[in-house]
């Protein structure tokens, strides 16, 4: 199982709707059909629910990454896009690689 993470990541964009993630993936192109199958795949994200920018971008890709089946957690910790939640919400980042 692939598992990638997204520890208060910045985003290009805020909408995954659609085939935005494909599109996002592959500028230009159209996505190759084993590109489309996300399965096997296990994502963590987390956002700032209070002044990130990036806070509805990573939940749209949650979002998105979920409804194609992809196994996608999405954390929302209080604070902005900083590191100040580092010391006690990476623990739970780790935690997930470990698992």
């Amino acid at each position: 199982m692939d598992q990638e993470g997204g520890f208060s990541a910045a985003l290009p964009f805020g909408d995954f709707s659609g085939d935005r993630l494909e599109s996002w993936l592959y500028p230009g192109l159209e996505a190759p059909d084993t590109a489309k199958d996300f399965s096997g795949l296990r994502v963590y994200l987390d956002a700032g629910a209070r002044g990130d920018p990036f806070f509805e971008g990573l939940r749209s890709l949650d979002e998105c990454l979920r409804s194609r089946g992809v196994r996608s957690e999405f954390h929302a910790f209080d604070g902005g896009h900083d590191l100040g939640h580092m010391e006690e919400d990476f623990r739970e980042y780790l935690r997930f690689f470990g698992s």
